[in-house]
């Protein structure tokens, strides 16, 4: 602490010197000044002027006498008659491992003595003449006796003995447990400066378990288990071995610094039953050497070799960082002896339920700084299974994006790219011929929007009673239906049946686009589906200078794009690749053709946000169409009022000021 009688400036507001304390909790800025108190409306009843916050500290520290309790504090004695112990026993310790190595090197002695005087038996030129009275006896013994049995025996029973060493695992687990305890203490005690007590039942339970949870997702929370033992400094020693669902799937071994050593079956980073991959090979002090493997299941998909300095070398078979059932993404290309990537890479990709790798991208780096150069075809971000979008275009050989970059898509089944395009609207319309007695369902429509394929089909089924249900049915993918609301107005008809009117049915989350046209035939009328497909273009992509940079005008979209989520920006980037001017935002729902405006605003240029703007929440899709409408200051910092709207029930839902 800095004890001084200079003021100081508020870092908020230069010319203002600071007035006082703010003692709420979870305040960032203590230091504040009366202009801070007036333009962030800050409780008078949490403020406290200098000399009255000096003072409050001084009243509590006397009336709990802290001088006088720190001085008389036992933990002081107890901790140096704990070091006094610690140090004797260490003594101790010492004194007993040295008896027990001369005693062990004594026994080697004696055994390597004995192993002489049997080797000199079997010696072709022995002469007992010129043999001492002990070595007569004892070649004596050998013939009548069974001294050579004997010794073997024995041998036996003290390698066994030190074999088990029961007694040496027993003593330093122990010790390793006492270790791995106050470690876990001292931890508790120092870095958890606000921790008013310490849970030491909690903590001696935790080190009989000797458990680690390395939980990398939610499902790895329910699922994963690692169990070993640790060693000094909280290191991992020895093996320790990863559980599935009670299950064991894979071990790593540690030496006593905590350094991986010797083989491994390692659980790849994010390991889920979507992404069940194994890492199998050797380790030396920490670094992963020679030949590693990576399996999925019980197929190999990919692998390499390392170099003793723990440097990828040679060809490899990588697995994508988010390699997963719906993204079965692999690259094959080579290293070089610095581990860097050199000469083609390819990039292949697998469609679920099949076995076969097929090229979709790649390019080349040059041979000696893992540069990309010349032509491309990379993969999007969110690429998987209904989400096959790349992008083609050409790098400097400097590794620099340059020119013009396109995005193409596939339907999953399909061979070949196409311009990106999206499959918009699906209306299904339904004409139903009836006599009086039976009911009637009019105006019914399903829209369906995507530009992913599955193969559904639905079809109308004649009940008791002439009534008429709707029945879909999976037809080899699994697709997510979401039906609401159901039949709107009733009315009665003749013979007592009802007749629904209005009756909608959306169907939402659907893949597209390989639809059954059904016609059927049912008692008293026929029942009939007309599909209607429409189609629309979205070109997306932009411009690279020579120097890798966005220029002009660009249509990109949105990070989290999604069947669900068909939202694109369009704007323009100035020379620096700053985004400058009006930057719409629009987005195209499942049931319309076309995009449309739903947000915007400007940048200034410095490159941030400025004035009014429009911007799609978070969590907007096709569900939740949530709009916030404010101001950013010429900082690219929101101010004032901003008010969230539901764009499609078009009414404002609430609002958020940035002043407070």
């Amino acid at each position: 602490m800095i004890f001084s009688n200079q003021s100081q400036s508020c870092n908020d507001h230069l010319n203002q010197q600071i007035g006082g304390i703010n003692i709420g909790q979870n305040q960032k800025q203590r230091k504040i000044c009366m202009e801070c108190i007036q333009k962030k409306k800050i409780n008078l009843t949490q403020f406290l002027l200098l000399k009255d916050f000096v003072e409050k500290v001084l009243q509590k520290s006397n009336s709990l006498n802290i001088k006088h309790q720190l001085e008389q504090s036992q933990s002081k004695e107890i901790f140096k008659q704990s070091l006094q112990l610690l140090d004797k026993i260490q003594e101790e310790i010492i004194l007993i491992i040295t008896s027990i190595k001369e005693s062990i090197q004594a026994i080697q002695v004696h055994e390597k003595n004995i192993d002489h005087k049997f080797i000199q038996l079997i010696h072709p030129n022995l002469n007992p003449v010129e043999c001492s009275d002990s070595e007569l006896d004892f070649l004596v013994n050998f013939i009548n006796g069974d001294i050579f049995e004997k010794e073997m025996e024995k041998r036996i029973q003290l390698s066994q003995f030190i074999k088990n060493n029961w007694f040496q695992e027993e003593m330093v687990n122990n010790l390793y447990k006492f270790c791995h305890l106050i470690e876990n203490i001292e931890k508790k005690f120092i870095q958890q400066t606000e921790q008013t007590s310490i849970s030491f039942e909690v903590l001696e339970n935790d080190n009989k378990k000797l458990k680690f949870n390395s939980i990398q997702n939610l499902e790895q929370a329910k699922h994963l288990q690692v169990e070993g033992q640790y060693g000094v400094k909280g290191n991992r020693i020895r093996k320790w071995k990863y559980f599935w669902k009670g299950q064991e799937i894979g071990y790593c071994q540690y030496n006593i610094w905590g350094q991986q050593d010797g083989n491994q079956i390692e659980l790849c980073d994010n390991y889920s039953d979507k992404k069940n991959v194994l890492e199998i090979g050797q380790c030396s002090k920490g670094k992963r050497c020679g030949k590693w493997s990576f399996y999925c299941g019980y197929r190999q998909i990919g692998g390499g070799s390392y170099n003793e300095e723990g440097i990828k070398t040679g060809k490899w078979v990588e697995l994508d960082s988010q390699f997963k059932l719906e993204r079965q993404i692999i690259y094959q290309g080579e290293y070089n002896m610095k581990g860097l990537k050199i000469g083609k890479w390819n990039i292949e990709y697998c469609n679920p339920g099949q076995e076969e790798y097929k090229k979709i991208g790649g390019g080349l780096y040059d041979q000696e700084n893992q540069i990309k150069n010349g032509q491309w075809i990379e993969l999007w971000d969110n690429f998987e299974k209904y989400t096959q979008v790349i992008s083609y275009g050409k790098y400097s050989q400097e590794g620099i994006k340059v020119d013009k970059w396109d995005f193409q898509y596939r339907q999953y089944n399909e061979q070949k790219y196409r311009q990106m395009q999206m499959v918009m609207d699906l209306i299904i319309k339904r004409e139903l011929k009836y006599r009086v007695g039976y009911s009637q369902m009019m105006g019914l429509t399903g829209k369906n929007k995507s530009f992913i394929k599955v193969i559904i089909m639905q079809e109308g089924q004649k009940l008791v009673n002439g009534i008429f249900t709707f029945v879909i049915q999976e037809k080899k993918y699994r697709i997510k239906l979401v039906v609401d609301p159901m039949i709107n107005r009733e009315q009665r008809m003749g013979c007592g049946q009802n007749c629904g009117k209005d009756f909608v049915s959306r169907l939402r989350s659907l893949r597209m686009v390989d639809i059954i046209r059904k016609v059927l035939r049912q008692i008293d009328g026929i029942f009939v589906i007309v599909l209607k497909i429409t189609k629309i273009m979205n070109q997306c992509g932009g411009f690279y200078d020579s120097e890798g940079i966005k220029t002009g005008k660009w249509v990109e979209l949105d990070e989290h794009f999604f069947w669900e989520k068909q939202i694109i920006y369009e704007g323009q980037y100035n020379w620096k690749g700053m985004k400058i001017g009006q930057w719409d935002s629009k987005y195209c729902s499942f049931y319309d053709k076309e995009y449309k405006l739903v947000g915007g605003g400007s940048y200034n240029q410095k490159g941030v946000k400025a004035g009014k703007w429009e911007e799609l929440d978070d969590g907007f899709d096709e569900c939740q169409q949530v709009i916030q409408i404010g101001l950013y200051n010429n900082e690219g910092f929101k101010i004032g009022l901003w008010e969230y709207r539901d764009i499609e029930e078009k009414k404002k839902i609430g609002e958020n000021n940035y002043d407070n």
